[in-house]
């Protein structure tokens, strides 16, 4: 949906019902924080930050300046050699596994680990759409895993289960 849509929907809303559609319902509707459904409506935020670009700035910088000194501080340690990790890795929910020389080898075991056990469940009889659960992929995704595996050379034989040739010229006489 396009700003200027949503901008006209969210004002709609406000004036039908003020009590109801509330900044923060409607910054949760359209996806957007409490502070630009306020500018959205009122204007108020974009006129102060109209009037003074250079605090603006000022404070921009000083607020990264800040994060860039917490994320620093704060960096998670790889459980491989208990060096940092890169940046960000605080403050994300999931941290990248190792860090940036570790994480080459530990992604490498990870898909080797992961190939093994395909193998055994094709080799077990499982079928791509079982398989495909598992790992919570998609057939598709899975069919094209089974190409990279086959070409590194991991034992995943085609099953070919035709009841009948699909060519007449095919069929064994």
């Amino acid at each position: 949906m396009r700003r200027e849509i949503k901008i006209e929907r969210a004002r709609r809303l406000r004036k039908e019902d003020p009590a109801y559609w509330t900044y923060k319902r409607l910054g949760e509707r359209y996806g957007v924080s409490t502070t630009t459904i306020c500018e959205w409506l009122t204007g108020k935020v974009s006129a102060w930050k109209a009037a003074h670009p250079e605090r603006v700035r000022e404070l921009n910088l000083k607020r990264n300046a800040a994060k860039r000194e917490w994320e620093r501080n704060h960096r998670a340690k790889c459980p491989e050699c208990g060096g940092e990790m890169g940046a960000g890795s605080a403050s994300r929910k999931a941290p990248p596994a190792r860090c940036k020389e570790c994480q080459p080898f530990w992604e490498a075991e990870r898909v080797h680990e992961r190939a093994e056990r395909i193998v055994e469940w094709w080799g077990g009889g499982l079928s791509l759409g079982e398989i495909a659960g598992r790992l919570g992929w998609s057939v598709s995704h899975l069919g094209q895993e089974f190409h990279r595996l086959r070409e590194r050379g991991y034992d995943l034989p085609y099953r070919y289960q035709r009841s009948a040739p699909r060519f007449p010229e095919q069929a064994v006489a």
